[in-house]
């Protein structure tokens, strides 16, 4: 197959219900890196799934606690 370019994608971040409590995309940058900055100062306390993902293919996930 042949390598796909991938321009933007999508972040999600889910609470321990399943619910999305935020999505926003990413693009990259000059450097051809991904970075994005994501406000959870607004989200309660606790844990929280992040999916990184590109035409429904998940690239990354990861989990975090709030404090």
């Amino acid at each position: 197959s042949l390598p796909i370019e991938i321009t933007s994608c999508e972040i999600a971040i889910y609470n321990s219900l399943g619910q999305i409590i935020q999505t926003t995309q990413a693009s990259k940058n000059r450097s051809e890196i991904f970075s994005k900055q994501i406000d959870v100062a607004n989200i309660s306390s606790g844990l929280y799934f992040l999916f990184i993902k590109n035409n429904n293919s998940y690239i990354k996930n990861t989990t975090f606690i709030k404090m």
